[in-house]
C-alpha cells in the first residue's frame, strides 16, 4: 500500500514552499500524495499564492494549534492509511546509506507491519557518533517533526503541543508494545 504526507503549517507558507516541498521535489514525490492543512479559509487562499503549483496535491482546511491539527489530519484520513506527518520547515533529510527517501519511508512502513507496530520517526539529529544505519523496535522515542503511521483515527492527542511527540510515542508503545525508530539520518 502507497503512504500519504500530511503537513501541517500555520503562517509559514513561505517556508514550506522553500524548504519542505522543494526537499520532497526534489526526492522526485509525487505531488498528489502530498496535502497540505492549514487553520482556515484565509490562510488557504494565502497558501495558494505562495505554494509552487504541482508541489503538493492538495490544500485541506483543519482547525487551528498544531495537536488540534494532528487530531485533524487523523481523521482525515481512514483506518490503516500509511501516513507520513512532516512539519513544514524541514529542509532536507540526510541518511547514512543513500537512497530515495521514498524507499527509506517505505521500507519503515514495512518494518512496522512487519513488527506489529503503527508508530516509527526518523533520529532528528545529524550526529554520526549516534547515527547507525539501523531500525530501533522497542519503546523508543519517536520525534513528532517527522513520524510515520498506520492511522488508527480515532486516536486523540492532548491539548498541549509541546509534549504531543512524548504522548504519541507512549500511547503508541502503550497499545503495541513497540515504536520504531531509524537511526541512520
Amino acid at each position: 500500500m502507497d503512504f500519504q504526507i500530511a503537513i501541517p503549517s500555520y503562517r509559514r507558507a513561505n517556508k514550506l514552499r522553500d524548504q519542505t516541498l522543494a526537499y520532497l521535489e526534489k526526492e522526485k514525490v509525487d505531488p498528489d500524495r502530498i496535502t497540505v492543512f492549514v487553520a482556515d479559509e484565509e490562510e488557504k487562499r494565502k497558501y495558494q499564492d505562495i505554494l509552487k503549483p504541482g508541489t503538493y496535491g492538495r490544500i485541506v482546511v483543519g482547525v487551528i494549534t498544531l495537536a488540534a491539527q494532528r487530531n485533524f489530519i487523523g481523521r482525515y484520513y481512514s483506518e490503516g492509511t500509511q501516513l507520513l506527518q512532516m512539519d513544514d520547515d524541514i529542509k532536507r533529510v540526510k541518511f547514512l546509506t543513500p537512497r530515495p527517501f521514498i524507499q527509506l519511508i517505505s521500507l519503515l512502513f514495512k518494518s512496522c507491519k512487519e513488527n506489529g507496530a503503527k508508530l516509527f520517526s526518523i533520529y532528528p539529529v545529524n550526529n554520526l557518533f549516534y547515527c547507525k544505519e539501523r531500525i530501533i523496535v522497542g519503546k523508543v522515542f519517536c520525534v513528532g517533526c517527522i513520524f510515520g503511521t498506520i492511522n488508527t483515527p480515532q486516536r486523540v492527542l492532548p491539548a498541549v503541543s509541546a509534549c504531543e511527540d512524548k504522548w504519541r510515542s507512549l500511547d503508541y508503545w502503550k497499545e503495541d508494545g513497540k515504536t520504531l525508530r531509524y537511526e541512520g539520518a
